[in-house]
């Protein structure tokens, strides 16, 4: 249980540093970083996964940073406030959730200079204010590809299949794109390029 959480160097979501999995997000670094290999100043980070609520109520969920932060999740719009600020606590609108039902969720968020924390919490009319608790986040689904091979022949074309799996199901479709690279084919007819080819799984909706 828990969040994917990506760690990058720098302040713009470019090229994770660290992947790891956080059970919750409640995070105060001060002056320091989430792992030696980043830097105390000018990192960033992005939490995704799924949220499971406890009562079938309206959450608010609210999140405690510095500096800046967004969260977003399946039943609403982007809640953010990307700026330099310090401690800071952010109130999302109210999100109508089913008690048992996997939500996708992700929050982002930025250290520029100083302290920095990272913090989301949630709350219901029957849900006291607290930090999202680990056995209430769950991982993204991994997307994985079995391992095949094919004698191709020495004349036409041979039709190739893959199959590619998901690690758990997901309230919202997955779409994963594809290329194909020419290896070793002797003539352009043995040979079908495919660029950004999708592969969508549609939504299914759980509980557990």
């Amino acid at each position: 249980m828990g969040l994917r959480a990506e760690y990058y160097d720098n302040v713009d979501f470019t090229g994770p540093l660290l992947v790891r999995t956080d059970p919750v997000v409640d995070f105060s670094w001060g002056g320091g970083s989430p792992d030696p290999s980043i830097g105390a100043d000018s990192f960033s980070a992005r939490w995704t996964g799924f949220v499971r609520p406890l009562f079938s109520e309206t959450y608010t969920f609210y999140t405690v940073s510095d500096d800046g932060r967004a969260v977003v999740h399946q039943r609403s719009a982007r809640h953010q406030q990307f700026t330099d600020h310090g401690d800071t606590e952010n109130v999302s609108i109210g999100v109508p959730m089913q008690a048992g039902v996997r939500y996708s969720i992700r929050m982002e968020f930025y250290e520029n200079g100083g302290g920095a924390t990272a913090r989301l919490f949630w709350s219901s009319p029957t849900q006291l204010k607290e930090t999202v608790p680990a056995k209430a986040l769950f991982l993204p689904p991994v997307v994985s590809i079995a391992d095949v091979s094919k004698p191709e022949g020495n004349s036409g074309t041979t039709a190739f299949q893959f199959q590619v799996n998901l690690s758990t199901s997901s309230p919202i479709p997955v779409t994963v794109t594809y290329n194909t690279a020419n290896g070793t084919a002797a003539a352009p007819s043995d040979y079908t390029s495919a660029t950004n080819q999708p592969l969508v799984f549609a939504p299914a909706r759980f509980r557990n």
